[in-house]
């Protein structure tokens, strides 16, 4: 399956070096809120827990200080990770 964000033509690959793809919150709340950003009601039918599992958000829809940016993450390789309190 390709990982692709539900925003834009973004999708995981040799091209997305410096792009990071993110799940749903499974958090009601704070799923509430990314659905209110990415304009999509629709996704309110399937439920946080559905979409934490089928869709992405790219890293290019957030801004610098929505990530927990620790260098040692970034310096080896690994997937940096939004805050809580990232919309």
């Amino acid at each position: 399956m390709v990982i692709k964000c539900i925003l834009c033509t973004n999708k995981y690959g040799p091209l997305s070096i410096n792009i990071t793809f993110h799940r749903f919150p499974k958090d009601y709340e704070r799923f509430n809120k990314w659905v209110n950003f990415c304009r999509r009601p629709d996704l309110l039918e399937k439920g946080p827990s559905i979409c934490n599992k089928t869709y992405k958000l790219c890293s290019e829809h957030f801004v610098e200080t929505d990530f927990n940016n620790n260098d040692w993450l970034i310096n080896t390789g690994l997937m940096q990770s939004c805050n809580k309190t990232a919309v």
